[in-house]
């Protein structure tokens, strides 16, 4: 999903590029094809290069990982969340963009909540 995106936006032009920063163009992303999938805990370390649920849970609170919804006694991730900072990661990010883009989600998915 945050492929196809990260592909568009390394075809414009390097003027649009810096016209656009590519945070906006993964926020575009997941807005435009938010699914309601969720990801557990061991799904979510997979889709990080199989790291410890200790380093997931010292990501969130460094800021590079949003938190888990939770559900209960259950936690989970919005898949497309994890996506974009996967993507965001494989582009080369700083750890500070990441965070940026990290705040652009949960308050995405903030204003979600309240619109329902």
């Amino acid at each position: 999903m945050a492929g196809h995106f990260t592909q568009k936006y390394l075809e414009l032009s390097p003027e649009a590029q810096d016209a656009m920063s590519f945070n906006a163009c993964i926020s575009i992303q997941v807005h435009a094809h938010m699914t309601n999938r969720l990801l557990s805990l061991s799904a979510v370390s997979a889709a990080r290069r199989n790291e410890a649920k200790a380093t997931t849970y010292l990501r969130i609170k460094q800021g590079t990982l949003t938190p888990p919804l939770k559900m209960g006694r259950s936690s989970a991730w919005p898949e497309h969340e994890i996506n974009a900072i996967n993507e965001a990661i494989i582009a080369g990010k700083s750890d500070d963009e990441i965070r940026a883009l990290v705040k652009e989600l949960e308050a995405a998915r903030t204003a979600d909540r309240e619109r329902q």
